[in-house]
């Protein structure tokens, strides 16, 4: 592997990482846990599934309108869970890389 090829890819697993960051700090801002999270995402959820399980809902249009909602919340949810994840997964993955190109550096100087 060469430096460019490192440092490229040092930087990617960078970006994830800070991405990962900031979304776990946007996660636990209270305002946006409250409104968006505990509101839209869990909330919503659970009353769309309510309405469409107790068939309160008789249109055909407004039901599908309700289970497009249900399926975007969904959406929403593993979205934001995926860039933790993959952030978390970057880390391991850079202390990985470096471990390599460290080791690789070694046996060059050798």
């Amino acid at each position: 592997m060469t430096y460019e090829e490192y440092n490229a890819e040092k930087n990617r697993l960078l970006e994830q990482i800070d991405i990962a960051k900031k979304m776990e700090k946007l996660t636990k801002n209270k305002e946006f846990k409250e409104l968006f999270i505990e509101k839209f995402l869990e909330q919503g959820a659970l009353n769309t599934l309510r309405m469409i399980e107790h068939e309160t809902v008789k249109s055909e249009t407004v039901l599908n309108r309700y289970k497009h909602n249900a399926i975007a919340i969904g959406v929403v949810k593993n979205y934001i869970d995926a860039f933790i994840v993959e952030g978390n997964f970057a880390r391991d993955q850079l202390i990985q890389l470096e471990e390599m190109f460290q080791q690789q550096e070694e046996e060059s100087n050798n």
